[in-house]
């Protein structure tokens, strides 16, 4: 997603999802409402549930996360205006595949 970025950056945000405490924002809703729209996924939840191995949500977020099998890919504009513009290029350049990432 194009824009500017506080903190410890794209790295420091993954660490944050991968680690299951993002479940309700960004990307990290995105992972968590596909894993709970495959029927595959929720058995095996349901199923550790029922063994007595219920999970706290971060590690449902984690297993989703792991489920995803993300791959990303950034780069460094020299500003915002730039970097939407590439956003643009590229979302248009790959129209035709499955993306994670949206237009505002």
């Amino acid at each position: 997603m194009a824009g500017e970025r506080r903190g410890q950056g794209i790295r420091g945000r993954m660490t944050i999802y991968a680690r299951g405490k993002a479940l309700a924002s960004g990307l990290g809703e995105a992972v968590f409402d596909r894993a709970l729209a495959d029927p595959a996924w929720l058995r095996d939840r349901l199923k550790e549930a029922e063994q007595g191995c219920a999970r706290r949500a971060a590690r449902w977020g984690i297993l989703a996360f792991e489920r995803a099998d993300l791959h990303i890919c950034w780069t460094v504009t020299s500003d915002g205006t730039a970097a939407r513009s590439l956003e643009k290029r590229v979302l248009v350049a790959l129209k035709n595949h499955t993306l994670w990432n949206r237009i505002k």
